[in-house]
This record gives C-alpha cells, structure tokens and sequence, in this order.
C-alpha cells in the first residue's frame, strides 16, 4: 500500500535530516511538528517525546535544542496569526529567515505575557521585521520581568505566569516598566544632549546609603556630548500613584536627577519637587520633558564615583 503524498513528503524531510542535510532551525521545528500533528511516530515509538529522543543522536543534534526549536516554532505560528494584516511580512514557519532565531522569539514569548498588549505588537513587529536587536528584546524583558515577582514556568507543558490584570500591584509595576521601556527606546534628546556621542541607559542601578525609601535609580542613562566632554549621569525615578517621588540624597549619585511621571499620574504638590528636578511623562509610548533638569544644587555628582564602581560590578559579573 503507498503512502499518501503528504505521509512521502513528511518522510522524506525526516530521511533529510537524518542524512544531516542543511535545514534551518525553522524547517527542523516544522518537521517535528509535522511527526507530532500527523502522528508519523505511530508504530516507531511508544509516544512523540520517545520518538524525538531517539532521533535527536540520529541527526546530530542535542534533544534539548530540538524541543526549542519546536517550542519557538509553535510560538511563531501563533504570532504570525496575531500580527497577519500588519506592514511586516509573516511568512510561514518552513520560511522564516535565519536572522529571526529562537531565542528571540523565547524573549518575546516572556514580554507577551506580562507587557501591555500595543506594546507587545509593536516590539514583535520589530522582531519579524529585523529591527531590534536581542539585545534589546533581553532589556525589555529585564524591565518587565519583576512584575511578574519571581514567578516562573515548572517544567515543560506547565501554564507559563502571566500578568494578573485584578491585581492591583502588577498593574503599577507594569505601568513603571512601560514608562521605563518608553524611555529606553527614546533617544538622547530628553537629556539636553540632541547629538550624543554616547549615549546608554541601564536600569535598576543600586546606589549605597541613598536613604530608607529608595536604594537607587529606576534607570540611570549615561551621556556624552563630544570625545572631549566628560560622562554625565542621568538619574531617574518613577512616580506612580503608589510609589514614593524620590530622596534628595539621590542627587549626590548623579549629574543630573529626574523624576517620571507615568500617563496621567499627578503630583498633588509641585511645589514639593525641588526646581533642580526635572520632570518626564511617559503616555501612550511617547516621551515628553515637562521641565529640564538643572545644576543648581550643590551636592549634585559629588559621588558618581560610587555609582561608576556600582556598575563595574556589574559588567565584571555578567
């Protein structure tokens, strides 16, 4: 009895990987989705999973990479559902491009379940347009991730943690991170600084003795104007409804301090905020300066140092 068409075509694309033929990580998931959905491991193992153990050594490839490469696959199928209709092309699995990795697309599994759904869009938009770095998917995830306060997935087919949109808390911690990605993804320009030299920003930069209530800055961005002019150091701190402003002992660890205000959130007391502050609001992605930020307080950058060996911790730990 012949097999069907398709049953031919799915075993001769396992037969090619088996002779370990050039495919993409892409065309691998979509094989082993295929054996799966088809059920082509009926009758040469005992379920799916033994199947793609004993077959993962027959390719060359480790079983672990295999399930991520089905995992990152399936994941894709649902995305390009979601985003079809769009500007960015979403071609089908068997020909998404090298440049789109597995990884990436792990990230962005991450940011779906706990940033704000636009947001989500936008950056997975990028992804699949070829515009964002995983680098900087990895910061946004970073940024987002303590909303979720330390919960994560068990173990393969466990409900991974998403947002919990009744909970008070995690909807201020994810309107913090929206304001932080807002800011991260602006360029220099809120700094005073229109054409950088340099310019990076970091988040969660723990600073020591900066008083009881706050132990650092929400994001510290680092500017410099020219090769000959010195590194300045942005300080900034988030107000939401529930979140104390800020410590004027924070300005010893910074050339320049900053407060942010997130969409419509108030200070009920401007007059509380000294004129040295400069106050940002970041609404609906966008970021504006609704003052600058002075140098007229004079314990301004006295340790800046501190903060500079807090982050050569840092980068010597990572």
């Amino acid at each position: 009895m012949s097999m069907p068409p398709e049953s031919k075509a799915l075993a001769n694309e396992v037969a090619a990987l088996i002779r370990r033929q050039p495919r993409s990580w892409a065309q691998v998931s979509w094989v082993l989705d295929q054996v799966e959905r088809t059920g082509y491991w009926e009758g040469r193992a005992q379920s799916f999973s033994e199947w793609l153990t004993s077959t993962a050594p027959k390719i060359g490839m480790k079983e672990s990479s295999l399930w991520r490469y089905l995992s990152a696959g399936r994941y894709y199928q649902k995305l390009r559902k979601a985003l079809q209709g769009g500007n960015v092309p979403c071609p089908p699995l068997e020909k998404l491009p090298e440049t789109i990795s597995p990884e990436s697309l792990e990230i962005l599994a991450k940011i779906e379940r706990v940033a704000p759904k636009k947001l989500f869009e936008d950056v997975g938009e990028r992804v699949l347009g070829g515009s964002v770095t995983r680098h900087q998917l990895r910061e946004i995830w970073q940024t987002y991730r303590p909303v979720l306060e330390g919960r994560t997935a068990r173990g393969r087919g466990m409900a991974a943690p998403r947002i919990n949109p009744a909970d008070e808390r995690q909807r201020e911690m994810q309107k913090e991170a929206t304001a932080l990605t807002t800011l991260t993804s602006a360029g220099p320009e809120w700094t005073g600084i229109k054409d950088a030299q340099f310019y990076r920003t970091i988040g969660d930069v723990t600073v020591p003795k900066a008083g009881p209530e706050k132990h650092g800055f929400d994001m510290l961005a680092l500017v410099r104007e020219t090769e000959d002019s010195p590194v300045m150091m942005m300080g900034v701190q988030i107000k939401t409804m529930t979140k104390v402003v800020f410590i004027d002992s924070l300005a010893w660890y910074c050339d320049r301090l900053w407060l942010m205000l997130v969409a419509k959130t108030k200070i009920r007391d401007v007059a509380y905020v000294p004129e040295f502050v400069g106050i940002l609001r970041a609404d609906a992605g966008k970021l504006k300066v609704e003052r600058p930020a002075t140098d007229a307080y004079p314990g301004l950058g006295a340790k800046t140092g501190e903060v500079a060996k807090e982050l050569l911790v840092r980068v010597l730990r990572s």
